[in-house]
């Protein structure tokens, strides 16, 4: 159980998705390198992995309002600051900090310090992953935030960033076989995104993930749903008020 968690966790490096001369998916992080190489029993895992490195890739892709972490409960993530609520499904769950710190190997010893993104101590955060039960399933649903003074792109517009984070992974995961959709708008808990579609298809691995973004002043808030199923935009737009 988890209860009242602040969200975040540091993220610093590049990841890069590639196959190697034994046809093994594999991705590194300076020295850090993890490799599936039984696809039949690790379906979910390189899914997961995919969705991950999405987050990662685009997490370095690009560098007034106040914008502070929000808090996760056991059903619910909601942040006042952006005027927003996630609720997840009844049979999904939250990841813990250390389980996303262990899923994509970062610190998560800055947690206590409340002005973690304003301070720009680091540029990013992952705010939450909530993902289903089902293991049949890769359905889940990410968020994070972005501090784009630092990196001098706070004028950088959403349109701008939506394009920077398609060229991201198509040039960083070219075994994903990436396309993607035009941008369009929807309404997340009363507030617009813009968003595309990207499907992923690697292997015998389809995967459609809907990349949402909204800037917040000097902040970039950048929401992932993934989905192997078929499920829509509005099936994740509806776990937002």
């Amino acid at each position: 159980m988890i209860t009242n968690r602040k969200g975040a966790f540091a993220t610093k490096g590049t990841f890069l998705l590639a196959l190697d001369k034994g046809d093994r998916l594999c991705y590194n992080k300076g020295s850090i390198q993890k490799e599936v190489t039984d696809m039949s029993m690790t379906k979910r895992t390189v899914a997961l992995l995919l969705t991950v490195l999405t987050v990662a890739l685009l997490l370095c892709a690009c560098g007034g309002t106040s914008v502070k972490r929000g808090e996760t409960t056991d059903d619910t993530y909601k942040n006042e600051s952006l005027d927003m609520t996630f609720t997840k499904p009844d049979d999904w769950i939250f990841y813990t900090d250390k389980q996303l710190a262990d899923l994509m190997n970062m610190s998560y010893d800055l947690f206590e310090d409340e002005d973690l993104i304003e301070s720009a101590k680091v540029t990013t955060v992952f705010e939450f992953m909530a993902i289903s039960r089902d293991t049949k399933s890769n359905n889940n649903v990410n968020m994070t935030l972005e501090n784009l003074k630092p990196s001098k792109s706070t004028k950088i517009s959403v349109e701008e960033y939506a394009e920077i984070s398609r060229n991201t992974l198509r040039e960083q995961m070219p075994n994903a076989n990436y396309t993607f959709g035009e941008n369009d708008t929807v309404d997340l808990g009363g507030q617009e995104y813009l968003y595309f579609e990207a499907n992923a298809h690697y292997s015998e691995i389809e995967m459609t993930q809907y990349l949402f973004m909204r800037k917040v002043g000097n902040y970039m808030v950048c929401i992932t749903a993934t989905s192997s199923d078929g499920k829509d935009v509005s099936y994740f737009a509806d776990m937002f008020s």
